[in-house]
């Protein structure tokens, strides 16, 4: 079990910039490659890489200040993901996966951001099979698993349990991009089918009987790249972003009422590599268009980076009849 450190927070670094505001936007910080963030009550994470060890390190904020961390580096962005945890509600937990050195033997790790312990959640690894893009709600955790043959699964966990739920996915070939749990047994999940050069997206929400719902639709193909960006959950509501990097056209973030089956949208940017309702309409975002930096040289400094981590303005939504 290791525990990171939770010493009292530094002076901040020169790309970290706080604007404290109740209801303007906000720059949280500057990266230097594409990243990808989530958010939960006074928490932000996200990955920012190192031009010179070519790793990214988890970072998080609590209300507006990094939390130093002692989190071994990856290759690639964590698949970080924040919410609940315990029953009280009053704590807030990061999970994400760890690989080995040649990108495999993926498993399951969870971080308490109150007390610094982090721990290998064997509940959720196995010792044969990859595991990445968990999700948290106090004791209940969702992921994806590899199965062989280009096929990924949809499991649910509740720690402390003997076994793993698997849950619906489609028939064929397929990989999970990011599940994210609302409750101990809401759900949804984007699922990525490719075939030749044509790539789908859709986002799936698993049912109160099991049964998938698909939610939305992004198709690429040619010069135009679809993209299903990171749902969250607000209450009874799913919210998620829709991009399209080639056409310039339905870049939008949508908020999907499940009691009603009823579509609202706000616009978007086809910058967004994640987008995380907070509250009141507001949202955490990580933006960055797709280049492998997000500065002219690697060696520029972290403000003249194009890939920013935000906090929106309050959005403005209008029912739509769906979002693809």
């Amino acid at each position: 079990m290791r525990r990171a450190s939770l010493l009292p927070a530094l002076a901040l670094t020169a790309s970290l910039l706080f604007v404290p505001s109740a209801g303007a936007a906000e720059t949280l910080a500057q990266e230097q490659a594409p990243f990808t963030a989530d958010a939960y009550r006074d928490a932000v994470a996200w990955s920012s890489y190192d031009t010179h060890t070519r790793q990214y390190r988890l970072r998080v904020l609590r209300a507006g200040r990094e939390v130093p961390l002692d989190i071994p580096t990856r290759g690639q962005p964590f698949d970080v993901d924040l919410g609940p945890l315990g029953a009280s509600n009053d704590g807030v937990g990061a999970v994400y996966s760890r690989c080995l050195a040649n990108g495999r033997g993926c498993d399951i790790y969870l971080l308490d951001l109150q007390t610094g312990i982090e721990r290998r959640v064997t509940e959720a690894s196995s010792t044969d099979r990859d595991e990445h893009d968990p999700s948290l709600f106090r004791d209940s955790i969702s992921f994806a698993r590899s199965a062989g043959g280009g096929r990924e699964l949809v499991y649910l966990r509740r720690l402390g349990e003997s076994r793993s739920r698997r849950q619906d996915v489609p028939a064929g070939r397929g990989t999970v991009a990011a599940t994210e749990l609302g409750s101990a047994t809401r759900l949804a999940y984007t699922w990525s089918s490719i075939r030749g050069e044509f790539r789908t997206q859709f986002l799936y929400r698993v049912q109160g009987n099991g049964r998938l719902e698909r939610v939305a639709r992004a198709g690429s193909g040619g010069l135009s790249q679809g993209r299903i960006v990171t749902p969250s959950w607000a209450g009874l509501a799913l919210y998620f972003g829709r991009t399209n990097s080639g056409s310039g056209k339905g870049n939008r973030i949508y908020r999907y009422a499940i009691g009603r089956r009823a579509y609202a949208a706000a616009q978007g940017k086809p910058s967004y590599r994640s987008v995380t309702y907070v509250s009141a309409n507001r949202f955490v975002t990580a933006e960055s268009l797709d280049f492998d930096l997000c500065t002219g040289n690697g060696d520029d400094p972290p403000e003249r980076s194009t890939c920013l981590l935000r906090r929106s303005d309050p959005l403005t939504f209008t029912e739509v009849s769906g979002a693809g």
